[in-house]
């Protein structure tokens, strides 16, 4: 279904590249080319994609909830609105491992805030939630205009743009170069938790293996060439005495390996759904964990970036997602009864 969905998607852009008299391969291949066909197109392509996962996740629980919400764009940018006020005012002010939590805090409420009108306008007044959530983007934008002309703007600017963010506002940056940030984890974190609120039955699984599964082999990958530098570089040494990072890297492909042995299990014989579950939390935290050591100056080595600021940030959010995984297959979970609604 995903490759049909895709095919016809090429298929209606080749179409409307023919009416207006452009080779469709040739614009496909430049569209390509350009998001993937460099280091950069790619970190930019990952950072565009960023919001757009984190709109899908949401939208996915209100479509199976049958609420047909048309308004993501408005609430994203209401929920950019009030993040950017905590970051303008509180940022000089406040380290970042306090202004970043905060503005995510409040850009939730912002948004929800701006999710809540049409469910009140539906509930009250019997209004379409299409209309009111669609006609709420026009709100939203024009009053984003208005903020950034008369209060968020930048008067030293040559143009209309908002003063910049203090950079204690900032979320570090993951690829080293690039502006793609560690919003990319909480993004993946998000749209597993949605997929498995919204559907935890054997089809989890089917879509989990084959990610897994590369997931594990270019981990192996980057492992085994970890282990033949250590021994060209270092010599025997080196190699029965690994790197501290290379250790780090270790840890989740265990937890990986074994995900991938006892889901087989699960799938012939119905055992280890909870311990499945386990695997691949544990996997990703350890994958943070390791992004930790190497970005947060936790230990010496060759590979690590101990001049990096990150290690807080990085523990704040290894500790959050911890204590969210520890409650994720909990029966007393807070999000039990919308679970029951939208199935």
């Amino acid at each position: 279904m995903l490759l049909l969905s895709l095919l016809a998607g090429f298929v209606a852009v080749g179409v409307i590249f023919t009416v207006k008299g452009v080779n469709p391969l040739y614009a496909l291949w430049k569209i390509l080319a350009g998001s993937f066909g460099s280091l950069y197109g790619i970190s930019e392509t990952i950072t565009k994609a960023i919001p757009l996962i984190l709109i899908g996740s949401g939208l996915t629980l209100a479509f199976r909830a049958k609420f047909w919400n048309i308004g993501a764009e408005s609430q994203l940018l209401m929920g950019a609105i009030f993040a950017t006020w905590v970051g303008l005012n509180l940022g000089p002010r406040l380290p970042g491992w306090v202004v970043i939590p905060l503005m995510f805090l409040v850009g939730f409420v912002g948004g929800a805030i701006w999710g809540i009108l049409p469910a009140v306008f539906k509930v009250r007044f019997g209004v379409n939630e299409v209309i009111s959530t669609l006609m709420l983007n026009y709100v939203a934008y024009f009053g984003g205009l208005y903020l950034i002309n008369f209060h968020f703007r930048d008067k030293d600017a040559g143009y209309l743009v908002s003063y910049q963010l203090p950079q204690t506002a900032w979320l570090k940056q993951f690829v080293p170069g690039t502006r793609m940030h560690y919003g990319i984890l909480l993004s993946i974190v998000f749209a597993a938790a949605v997929a498995y609120m919204a559907r935890k039955d054997e089809l989890w699984v089917e879509i989990a293996r084959p990610w897994g599964r590369l997931a594990w082999f270019t981990l192996t990958l980057g492992i085994g060439i970890g282990a033949m530098w250590a021994y060209v570089t270092l010599g025997w040494g080196g190699y029965w005495a690994w790197d501290p990072v290379e250790n780090a890297a270790l840890m989740p492909w265990l937890t990986g390996t074994a995900f991938l042995h006892s889901v087989m299990i699960q799938e012939k014989k119905g055992m280890f759904k909870g311990w499945n579950v386990a695997l691949i939390v544990s996997t990703y935290l350890l994958v943070v964990m390791g992004t930790l050591n190497v970005r947060g100056g936790l230990v010496s080595s060759v590979h690590a970036f101990a001049e990096s600021n990150i290690g807080w940030f990085m523990l704040f959010f290894l500790l959050v997602m911890s204590i969210f995984s520890a409650f994720l297959d909990h029966g007393n979970r807070p999000y039990r009864l919308l679970y029951v609604k939208i199935r």
